[in-house]
């Protein structure tokens, strides 16, 4: 028997539920973890969390996440996903480190999709990695890098080795407590408990994502990048030079090193900083975002922004001048640089169709979540108004005053 049982309310993926055939003696206290989640607790147990194991959905997996948190349980968690093992290490409750035997997760290849780093410059520092010598040493010995960069490359790694366990149906699990040091233990700026949060509600946006996207699902790279000069070498050159090669999904499962979880979490990163679209992709939302009543204030604040939108493109094109699309788009850009905040725009500045599908399924399970993305609207909102008073001649301040009061 396990010290503790997290049990999701409602039916799980798989229909699965972690439940013992018999409970201890002992006095239970059932506590709230998540939105849709108690965890029982023998009062009569020991705090410390020995072993557990098994296989489980996300949801359960999640549950057994904030339960290590609540217990402040140090050890690792080893998690099988297909064929990879990778462990976290947690510290008193938080998370302090993680490793992985996938290719996709070595430091080089991850500082590499995040663009810190070239083809090249990961080439030329993976030939010198040796048993005693790590890709990290390396990067340092080469003095284009400092430790205050390795140590924020280590925790990209981190955030990446664990976000990446929640984005799978189901993985095979095993709790172990340990007491002894991880190689390295990095502090992270959020708290273990903010990361399963987002990583639970990027996760059910990604799956969302992924399963409306087909193998023969039309890549198209978006005309206005089609042009512009991304530095050679980068990932995101890389990216879009093979979706070029490969326009179809399915070539481009088959052409690209990664593997098919990382190639569709690329795709999406890609479509949300519109660097390309997948065709049809905003028809088949369309349907979902119309039958949804569960997200009334995002769809208050996505309605006020085109609202503000309609009006400062009116009042620009009145006045003759070119309304600053370019500055919008690089604005929401910079919003995404967290990957947390999928909000993307189609060429005349509306929220695509898909983003506002992505938006709603963040947000329906997390009051923080939402409320995270409803900031980042008003944000946007702000921000026309703002470019609306600098950028259009002579009224651009009366014009801006009189949305905001029509905004009241």
């Amino acid at each position: 028997m396990t010290q503790f049982t997290p049990i999701g309310i409602g039916a799980t993926e798989g229909g699965e539920l972690l439940l013992q055939d018999e409970l201890s003696d002992g006095q239970w206290r059932a506590l709230k973890v998540g939105t849709d989640t108690v965890l029982l607790h023998n009062e009569g147990i020991a705090d410390q969390i020995s072993s557990a194991s098994g296989r489980c959905g996300t949801d359960v997996l999640v549950s057994l996440m904030y339960g290590l948190v609540h217990r402040r349980f140090t050890g690792i968690f080893s998690i099988k996903v297909d064929d990879n093992h990778k462990s976290l290490y947690f510290q008193n409750g938080e998370l302090v480190f993680a490793r992985s035997d996938l290719m996709d997760d070595r430091l080089g290849e991850v500082i590499y999709r995040g663009g810190r780093i070239t083809i090249d410059q990961m080439t030329n520092a993976a030939v010198e990695v040796t048993r005693e010598r790590k890709f990290g040493k390396v990067l340092l010995e080469s003095k284009e890098y400092n430790s205050a960069d390795l140590w924020d490359f280590l925790k990209l790694q981190i955030k990446e080795i664990f976000q990446s366990v929640f984005l799978t149906s189901h993985v095979v699990y095993e709790i172990r407590a340990d007491s002894s040091q991880p190689p390295v233990s990095i502090i992270l700026e959020e708290s273990t408990k903010t990361l399963i949060e987002q990583c639970a509600s990027f996760s059910q946006m990604f799956r969302g994502f992924r399963s409306r996207v087909g193998a023969r699902s039309r890549l198209i790279v978006r005309e206005e990048d089609r042009d512009h000069k991304h530095e050679e070498g980068t990932h995101l050159y890389d990216m879009l030079l093979l979706i070029r090669e490969n326009p179809t999904v399915a070539n481009l499962l088959a052409k690209s090193k990664l593997t098919e979880s990382n190639t569709y979490l690329n795709l999406f990163h890609l479509v949300v900083e519109r660097y390309i679209e997948v065709e049809e992709l905003d028809e088949n939302s369309q349907v979902f975002i119309a039958s949804d009543h569960q997200q009334r204030e995002l769809k208050g604040y996505i309605d006020a922004y085109h609202i503000v939108l309609r009006t400062s493109v009116k009042a620009f094109g009145d006045a003759k001048v070119t309304f600053p699309y370019l500055d919008l788009q690089s604005f929401v850009r910079r919003l995404y640089q967290d990957r947390n905040t999928p909000i993307y725009l189609k060429s005349d500045g509306s929220i695509a169709v898909e983003s506002v599908r992505h938006l709603y399924e963040k947000g329906r399970d997390s009051a923080t979540q939402q409320q995270s993305i409803a900031w980042a609207l008003q944000g946007l909102i702000q921000f026309v108004l703002q470019i609306t008073g600098d950028l259009l001649p002579k009224n651009g301040w009366a014009v801006k005053k009189s949305i905001q009061e029509m905004l009241i």
